[in-house]
């Protein structure tokens, strides 16, 4: 053993004869990946290997060759073919169009306070174009999770080793350029980025990537109706694949996996249009999970990959020659409808919940939320998130727990006291995940990147929560008045956070606005807080108050920030309505309901296409603010009919 030496790659005259011809001439380090190495992909190299084992030539005149740029493209949901853009070719998007529709005549709109909004409407064209970059930025951070690569014409690339057909690789395709950027609301750590917690587990898992074509396959069914059917067929197949596991195996080692099954399937039903209180009972089910795997982590240390458990591919590859699965081939999809589709996922989310609940039963009774009925010990200020060093928080557990407290604010809008008193009260919830939410992954010096759903609004979704809640007990008793006036007052003099200096120089601008968007938002939100609180305080307030003008005119500015087809359009639907209900001249509503319409055009999520509908009927109603008292009037923000 004493002899034995490492062996060096041979040299010749201190040169490297092993790696690419690209990574010699550079006189740097290949990691020997075929057919294109690392660092060839990341520098746009062609990848060029020798013929044989030999060193390149002093005399031989290799030239380094740049690879083709094509134009910039992205999984388009109105048509079946990718939309490009170039310095050539002005990207033309249907929300462009009708901004351009809207403006042919500029006296008709005159914007906020009357002001003209032409210096806004020259932006329009740059703003698509940052809006466009934006969606490729966050394309380019899921392919850096591939360890391999493979150009393959027009569909992008895909992991090597992984045998694809055809609509495979396009599905695929679609989930991580197009399904994962729709589900992206804000700019965040990239590892916090449903990217980011996704396709790295779903590399090498074969059961994983059935669910990733069925995400696919449902995003461009939105847009191209002949993937509908295709959508419903990979449906059933990863429900009775997925179904079938938890029959046969133990969770034991696959908790990730399957955490990224529920999150990817809740991602699912936000495209179908599920309601906001559907969504949030199957993201508590989710965070049941990560909930009981966390103290399991936490109490017997790092637990086992799911790889140590299970050879997945030869068990998926014998559960597809079994009768039950050739069944769901013949079986005809005419008869699926909505509600069928979303039963589908519902159980299937019930099903992983069942089967970590029987097998982490000794933690179970940690999740038994009760409602609070008292809040005598709630009047303190809203505490500081603050960097807690006790205990480990894995990426998944902060983004699905964030995932799941932005659904809950929502879902308490359209709650009445009929309900309300079975769902557990925000000040225990918040309460109960601060140390996830203020746990940081990353060192940046942008505190609010290591929040993935709210990014810098996620102090003032907390006092939304709050507001809703105490919504539901309207009219206020002495206690509950104690409690609104406190929290107005951390919404009026709510400071808006500003974007550090120091990033300024490392970040393209396209980053920077997103960066800075969430900033504007975080104000917005407190904006809608404001007048919603003044407003169950002061059930006299009129529209015409002069304070909720000051805080929807505040709200207006800081949404003209936002580009027309921003991502946070996604998480806007709660401030939106809100201050919608206080607007009071022509001007106000036409811009909101313009910049909802666009936002629907953007995301196409189910609860978006309401948004506009619901203030088009308060608007028409004239009721104002008083809409904001009324159970009945708010839940009708998520019908969907």
């Amino acid at each position: 053993m004493g002899n034995l030496k490492r062996r060096r790659a041979p040299t010749v005259g201190g040169r490297r004869r092993t790696g690419c011809l690209c990574c010699r001439k550079r006189r740097i380090k290949c990691d020997e990946t075929k057919p294109s190495c690392l660092k060839c992909i990341k520098s746009s190299y062609k990848c060029v290997w020798p013929t044989r084992k030999k060193s390149l030539s002093h005399i031989n005149q290799f030239q380094l060759e740049k690879n083709r740029k094509r134009a910039i493209g992205f999984v388009n949901i109105n048509t079946k073919s990718a939309v490009t853009y170039s310095s050539n070719s002005p990207y033309k998007s249907d929300a462009y169009r009708s901004w351009v529709r809207f403006t042919k005549n500029p006296n008709s709109y005159k914007g906020i306070n009357g002001k003209s909004h032409d210096t806004k409407l020259i932006d329009v064209k740059k703003e698509s174009e940052f809006d466009l970059l934006f969606r490729k930025y966050l394309s380019d951070v899921n392919g850096r999770y591939f360890k391999l690569y493979l150009n393959c014409g027009n569909f992008g690339t895909y992991v090597i080793g992984s045998k694809m057909n055809h609509i495979e690789i396009k599905l695929f395709d679609a989930f991580s350029r197009g399904f994962l950027v729709e589900v992206t609301p804000l700019l965040a750590d990239h590892h916090l980025l449903p990217g980011s917690i996704t396709l790295p587990l779903g590399v090498n898992n074969p059961i994983l990537r059935q669910i990733f074509y069925t995400c696919g396959a449902f995003f461009l069914s939105l847009g191209a109706k002949e993937f509908v059917p295709v959508s419903k067929d990979y449906l059933a197949k990863s429900i009775f694949i997925v179904n079938c596991f938890l029959k046969d195996f133990p969770v034991f080692g696959n908790e990730d996996w399957l955490m990224i099954v529920s999150l990817c399937f809740h991602f699912v039903l936000q495209f179908l249009g599920e309601s906001m209180q559907g969504k949030t009972a199957n993201i508590s089910l989710c965070l049941r999970t990560i909930y009981i795997l966390g103290s399991k982590v936490r109490k017997h240390g790092k637990r086992r990959n799911s790889g140590d458990f299970v050879d997945m591919t030869n068990w998926l590859s014998e559960l597809q020659k079994t009768t039950q699965f050739a069944h769901l081939n013949s079986l005809g999809h005419e008869n699926w409808d909505y509600n069928s589709q979303l039963s589908q996922v519902r159980r299937l989310i019930n099903n992983i919940g069942l089967k970590l609940n029987l097998q982490y039963g000794a933690h179970a009774h940690d999740l038994n939320f009760k409602p609070v009925r008292s809040h005598h010990n709630q009047l303190n200020d809203l505490p500081s998130l603050t960097l807690t060093e006790s205990g480990f928080v894995s990426c998944i557990q902060k983004t699905v727990s964030e995932s799941f407290l932005y659904n809950y604010t929502i879902n308490l809008f359209g709650c009445g006291s009929n309900i309300i008193d079975k769902i557990a009260s925000p000040f225990e919830i918040f309460d109960l995940y601060r140390n996830i939410l203020a746990y940081r992954v990353s060192k940046s010096s942008i505190p609010w990147m290591n929040n993935p759903i709210m990014g810098a609004s996620l102090d003032s979704f907390e006092i939304a929560a709050k507001t809703n809640w105490l919504a539901a007990h309207f009219p206020l008793d002495v206690n509950n008045q104690k409690i609104a006036g406190e929290l107005l007052r951390n919404a009026q003099f709510y400071c808006q956070p500003l974007l550090p200096s120091k990033p300024l120089n490392n970040e393209p601008t396209e980053v920077l606005s997103r960066i800075t968007e969430s900033c504007y938002f975080a104000d917005m939100v407190a904006k809608a807080c404001f007048i919603f609180l003044s407003k169950l305080l002061n059930p006299s307030l009129k529209n015409s108050d002069s304070s909720i003008q000051a805080a929807l005119n505040r709200f207006l500015e800081n949404l003209s920030n936002i580009t027309i087809q921003s991502r946070i359009s996604s998480i806007c639907i709660w401030p939106m309505v809100v201050a919608g209900s206080a607007a009071l001249n022509i001007q106000q509503k036409n811009y909101l309901l313009y910049r909802l319409r666009n936002f629907e055009d953007c995301v196409r999520f189910g609860d978006m296409r309401t948004a506009s509908r619901y203030l088009e009927r308060i608007w028409d109603s004239s009721i104002g603010l008083n809409s904001l008292l009324d159970y009945h009037i708010r839940k009708t923000l998520f019908d969907y009919a």
